[in-house]
């Protein structure tokens, strides 16, 4: 259940999430109850793990599986926008991505780049 906390004056926002419910969010001013909230969430931060790991890079390449899936969507002919869609990110993630993979390549062109991957056999 995502929850937005405030100190000052005490709040909590909750948004229950229940779709057959007509109340999209709940906002309780009450000091006792929005502490108590934080509190709850507090405790359970304390022990809560990520859901997702960061993956560490190939140690050959130096790419995370994330760039190296974006290096072979780009190499069979897709674009930024179209690679976007496929891996669920923004069209700004994946040309900060293109621009890491140019770096690491020392590339000064998407076409280069895509040479010196294959002439290292990365795709």
């Amino acid at each position: 259940m995502p929850l937005i906390t405030g100190d000052r004056p005490p709040a909590a926002l909750l948004w229950p999430g229940a779709p057959d419910t007509s109340a999209q969010a709940v906002l309780a001013r009450d000091p006792v109850f929005a502490r108590a909230v934080a509190g709850i969430f507090e405790s359970h931060w304390d022990i809560a793990t990520p859901l997702q790991q960061t993956p560490a890079p190939d140690p050959v390449t130096g790419l995370t599986p994330a760039d190296q899936a974006l290096l072979i969507m780009l190499a069979s002919g897709l674009g930024g926008e179209a690679a976007a869609r496929r891996l669920g990110s923004s069209l700004t993630t994946v040309r900060r991505q293109i621009a890491n993979l140019k770096d690491t390549l020392h590339a000064d062109s998407l076409f280069q780049a895509g040479c010196l991957a294959a002439k290292r056999g990365w795709v």
